[in-house]
């Protein structure tokens, strides 16, 4: 059986791994710390448009109860349907849901919501909160498909 010998390497291709590792190891720290702080930023706006959602079904729920009990009508109640959806939206964020837009009109609502995540790795680049902004609406069934019905 005969023996082979490889060549020895030349010297010029010393050290090339890790000269490779030293200029792509930063570049994907970079990526993963990136990807870190957009997934932050992905699950807080789950979490907005969750709360977002939950706050504008309480809101379709302020309907003014005399006018259904007594004319079968749904309206919502502007005052009941904001406090509705102030208590529902704190509550499920716990606290960090802000509604800055809030409209009612005939049976349905609309909410406007916002959500702050503040990032970890992007404040290196100048990003030192991520805010997300959602919309919902929501409207009260109680079993009525028509108005008037």
């Amino acid at each position: 059986m005969e023996i082979v010998h490889m060549p020895n390497r030349l010297k010029s291709e010393s050290g090339q791994i890790l000269f490779l590792f030293a200029a792509i190891f930063p570049v994907i720290m970079l990526f993963v710390m990136l990807m870190v702080d957009f997934g932050g930023a992905a699950l807080t706006y789950h979490r907005a448009q969750v709360a977002a959602d939950s706050a504008a079904y309480a809101a379709a729920q302020g309907v003014y109860i005399h006018l259904f009990s007594q004319l079968n009508e749904v309206l919502l109640d502007p005052g009941l349907a904001a406090g509705l959806a102030s208590q529902y939206g704190t509550a499920i964020s716990r606290g960090r849901l802000h509604i800055v837009q809030f409209a009612v009109q005939d049976d349905r609502v609309w909410i406007v919501g916002e959500m702050e995540y503040p990032t970890l790795f992007a404040r290196v680049i100048g990003l030192s909160v991520i805010r997300v902004r959602v919309i919902s609406s929501a409207s009260p069934a109680f079993g009525i498909d028509t108005r008037g019905q």
